[in-house]
C-alpha cells in the first residue's frame, strides 16, 4: 500500500469523470500542453495485484484547470512523484452495488 502526490507536465491527457446517475465513466482527451497543478492518489489491492487511484489537477497556459480520475492515455513531459509506502493491515477494493465502483472495504 502507498499513498502517492506528485506535480509537473503532460504532453496531452485523458482524464475521466464518473457519471454518478448513469454509474459510467466519461473520458475527456485534452490534445495540448497542460501543467500539472496538483496530483494525489494511492496504491491498494484489487483481486490481490495492485492498482493505483490517481485524480489530477491540469492547468493550460491560459490557466484554465481541468481535473478528474488520470487515465490511460496521459503522456508525461516531466514529472515529480513522492510515494510514501503504508506499512499496517492491508487495503483492498471491492465492488460496491450501490455506486458502481470498486471502494475500500
Amino acid at each position: 500500500m502507498a499513498w502517492l502526490s506528485g506535480l509537473g507536465a503532460v504532453s496531452r491527457a485523458s482524464i475521466r469523470y464518473y457519471d454518478q446517475a448513469k454509474k459510467d465513466w466519461v473520458d475527456h482527451d485534452l490534445d495540448h500542453r497542460l501543467e500539472v497543478v496538483s496530483m494525489c492518489g494511492n496504491v491498494s489491492l484489487l483481486n490481490g495485484e495492485p492498482i493505483v487511484h490517481v485524480h489530477i489537477v491540469l492547468a493550460d497556459d491560459a490557466g484554465q484547470c481541468y481535473g478528474g480520475h488520470l487515465g490511460n492515455n496521459t503522456q508525461v513531459f516531466n514529472m515529480e512523484i513522492l510515494l510514501n509506502t503504508l506499512s499496517g493491515p492491508v487495503v483492498s477494493r471491492k465492488m460496491d452495488a450501490q455506486t458502481g465502483l470498486t471502494i475500500w472495504h
